[in-house]
C-alpha cells in the first residue's frame, strides 16, 4: 500500500483532539464516518446469569459463562465503541468474529469486556476484545463491523422479508 492510500485504513498523520492532547486517528477515503482516535477503547461490566451459561436449546451443558454469550457481549461492546463515530445516516453490522475462550466464569461472576479499535479498512472497523474476571482473562478475540448506509440497509431487509 502506498503512503497516503487511505482506502484500506492506513494510519494517517491526521490528528483529532482528545481533551488537550492530540492523538493519531484512523480515517477512510470514502464514506462519511468521523475519524476514530487510534486505540479508542470501550469497556463494560456484567454479572454472569443462568441465561448466559453453556447450553443447546433448553439443555444446559454446564453452569459457566458460555462462548456464545461472550461473543454477544463482545460484539455489543465493540459496537458501543464505534457508535460515537458514525454519522446519523450510518449504521454498522457485524461481519466477522474470532474468539479464543481461555477460562471459565461461574454464575454470579463479574466480567469486564474491554475493547480497542485497532484499524479501519475501507468500510470495515476492526476491534480486539478481552473478557476478564478480575485480572484473569477468560476470552480474547477480534470483531469486524461493516459501516452501511442505514436507509439502504433497512430497504434490503424489507426487500428480503
Amino acid at each position: 500500500m502506498q503512503k497516503g492510500d487511505m482506502g484500506k485504513g492506513e494510519k494517517t498523520n491526521r490528528y483529532v483532539r482528545n481533551g488537550t492532547q492530540k492523538t493519531p486517528s484512523f480515517t477512510r477515503a470514502q464514506g462519511k464516518m468521523k475519524a476514530i482516535p487510534e486505540h479508542h477503547t470501550f469497556s463494560m461490566r456484567l454479572r454472569v446469569t443462568p441465561e448466559m451459561t453453556a447450553r443447546f436449546f433448553d439443555c444446559e451443558i454446564h453452569p459457566l459463562y458460555a462462548t456464545f454469550a461472550i461473543v454477544e457481549h463482545a460484539e455489543y461492546a465493540c459496537r458501543c465503541a464505534i457508535l460515537p463515530f458514525l454519522e446519523p445516516e450510518e449504521d454498522a453490522i457485524g461481519s466477522s468474529v474470532e474468539i479464543e475462550h481461555t477460562g471459565p466464569a461461574h454464575i454470579g461472576a463479574i466480567v469486564t469486556i474491554e475493547t480497542e479499535i485497532t484499524g479501519v479498512e475501507g468500510k470495515d472497523i476492526i476491534s480486539t476484545f478481552a473478557a476478564k474476571q478480575g485480572e484473569k482473562e477468560i476470552a480474547r478475540g477480534k470483531t469486524t463491523q461493516r459501516v452501511v448506509d442505514k436507509a439502504k440497509f433497512q430497504q434490503r431487509i424489507q426487500d428480503k422479508a
